[in-house]
């Protein structure tokens, strides 16, 4: 302890050393300065010096009695005194620990009247302690818990136990927070409840982070199931897509027959449409990425869009300069905002108005304290509804895949969950906020990209012509292989078929192909290996992957490369003919 603290702690005493030389100095001057020694002869009586000797013994001895006695009080006194210091010390240090807690305290009476708060409670609450002190504990009271909750809460509290759990509670502003909390009662001397003491921590951000993660985990396990579904699907759907288009070539065919096969066409175009957004939803598409200018995509958008919605239902568009500008495939942003325009409307079957806003905005770590998006700067996909809204449980499943509060037959629940796939898989994130009766707003954040001149959408790519050269085809399943055989062979391509990578290896051998089309996953040796191994044979021989869905190790690892050629199953003749042309006129030497 320092000086100053030892100055601090030094208690008043009764000083005894002083008080009993005091009594002597009294007691020797009344005997001797009395006169009555002076008085006395030199040689006075023995008797009258025994009685001086005596008197001047007595005061003595009392005086060193006195200072024992005094000295032994003092040191009682300072005893005492010094535990009261230390007392007042260590109140002031418990005052001091409770007001500088970033826990909320609050102390109540038997009958929660409120008798302190410490600041942590007040930023929290958002009351002052002038508005809460003599008031009642339940004035952060959310509502949101049942008479059940609270009849238990009081009876542990009752039986003089602890109570842990959590609370909802609302701030004075009306916004709802969670809170860990731990009340407990403060005995008397008599056992009876004095008072309790309640400390809460605001768990609101970590709560939501925590049903983020569940909802991220449920929604992980629901697309990994749909992903592996739709890779099979799609290998059939190849197949039915091939070979229906093979026969539509017959030009013998009837008009009956030609019409059961655009029928069959058609109806696996559906289908088709079905398996991407269950790829959408597992997040295992290939995308094709390019930088996009969000406010021109919503502009080019509009006509489109006024037409889904129909004329109930008013179209706003705000797009406030500068606007978002995003790397992202721009297919499947428009898949996002039809999505998201179809789910407004179906909201406001009586009208409404449906508002598109396009912005950037910085998140940091304050700013949204409950929200999911990593701090960043991102474009923003605003999209807010005047509809029904959707109540607590119904938001909480929104985005899970088959999902749906339509009726029977009007909607497969997969729309919204493929607008959130898609988010998630450009490193965005899809947001929703919405209340009963009050509409709904879906809010897409993705990161945000510096580049000067972004474009809206891609053009289009011609369809490509026939061709001559030898292609070496990799496909382990035959159904798929034939119609890929059948088709480039129409397409005058001469054609070398393998059904594995062994197979592969040995014809690269014996030939000289132009092009290597080779399915991503192949039993023994994977796509990306084996086209690797060719290469060596023949530098620079240009691939065409083909798969139902890229598995998620190569799409995360980038096995295949960012400037691979990809082409998604099932795919149309025309889709294999205008890849196949591409890649092979890109070898061609220019004139």
């Amino acid at each position: 302890m320092t000086a100053a603290g030892s100055d601090r702690r030094r208690p008043e005493n009764l000083h005894p050393g002083r008080i009993a030389m005091g009594y002597l100095v009294i007691g020797l001057a009344w005997i001797y300065g009395s006169g009555y020694v002076v008085a006395l002869p030199i040689f006075s009586g023995i008797a009258t010096a025994l009685e001086i000797l005596k008197g001047t013994g007595f005061v003595l001895v009392t005086g060193f009695g006195l200072y024992i006695l005094l000295r032994r009080r003092a040191g009682a006194i300072e005893s005492a005194q010094l535990e009261l210091i230390a007392l007042n010390e260590q109140r002031a240090r418990l005052v001091a620990a409770v007001e500088q807690s970033a826990e909320a305290i609050v102390i109540t009476d038997p009958d929660a009247r409120i008798i302190y708060v410490n600041p942590a409670f007040e930023q929290v609450s958002g009351y002052a302690n002038s508005e809460l002190l003599g008031g009642n504990a339940n004035v952060v009271n959310s509502g949101q818990h049942d008479l059940a909750f609270w009849q238990e809460v009081w009876a542990t509290l009752l039986r003089g136990e602890t109570w842990q759990g959590r609370f909802v509670n609302r701030r004075k502003d009306g916004v709802t927070y969670e809170a860990d909390s731990v009340i407990t009662p403060v005995l008397g001397e008599h056992g009876a409840v004095v008072s309790y003491v309640g400390v809460q921590r605001d768990t609101t951000r970590e709560r939501a982070l925590e049903r983020h993660l569940a909802e991220s985990g449920r929604l992980e396990a629901i697309g990994q199931l749909a992903g592996g579904i739709a890779h099979d699907f799609n290998n059939l759907l190849t197949v039915i897509v091939g070979h229906a288009q093979l026969l539509s070539m017959d030009k013998s065919l009837d008009p009956d027959a030609r019409e059961d096969l655009d029928q069959i066409i058609h109806a696996s175009g559906s289908a088709a449409n079905l398996v991407r957004q269950l790829l959408a939803v597992s997040r295992r598409q290939v995308l094709e990425p390019a930088v996009l200018d969000l406010a021109v995509l919503v502009e080019q958008l509009r006509p489109m869009l006024a037409g889904l919605l129909g004329s109930k239902i008013i179209l706003e568009v705000a797009s406030p300069a500068p606007s978002g500008a995003v790397f992202v495939d721009a297919g499947q942003l428009e898949q996002v905002i039809v999505n998201l325009a179809v789910n407004a409307r179906d909201a406001m079957p009586n009208g409404g108005t449906f508002t598109m806003t396009v912005s950037d905005v910085d998140v940091d770590e304050t700013s949204e304290p409950s929200s999911p998006v990593r701090p960043g700067r991102y474009s923003l996909l605003i999209a807010s509804d005047t509809g029904s809204g959707m109540d607590r449980d119904t938001r909480a499943r929104v985005f899970e895949p088959f999902f749906t509060t339509k009726p029977k037959g009007h909607g497969t629940g997969l729309g919204l969950a493929t607008a959130y796939g898609i988010v998630r898989q450009s490193d965005g994130y899809l947001l929703v906020d919405s209340e009963v009766g009050r509409g709904s707003t879906f809010t897409v954040y993705l990161p945000h990209h510096d580049a000067p001149g972004a474009i809206a959408l891609p053009d289009e790519t011609p369809a490509a012509p026939r061709g001559t050269e030898t292609i070496l085809v990799v496909e382990d399943e035959r159904p798929v292989r034939t119609v890929m055989d059948r088709t480039l062979r129409q397409l005058g391509y001469t054609v070398l078929v393998a059904a594995d990578a062994t197979e592969a290896k040995r014809l690269a051998h014996t030939t000289t192909p132009s092009l290597l089309v080779t399915d991503v996953r192949l039993p023994g040796l994977d796509g990306p290996t084996l086209a690797a191994e060719i290469s060596d044979v023949h530098p620079g021989l240009p691939v065409l992957f083909v798969s139902g869905y890229a598995s998620e190790t190569i799409i995360d690892r980038g096995e295949l490369g960012e400037d691979a050629a990809f082409l998604a199953k099932p795919f149309t003749s025309e889709d294999l003919a205008r890849r196949v042309r591409e890649l092979l006129d890109l070898q061609k030497p220019e004139p």
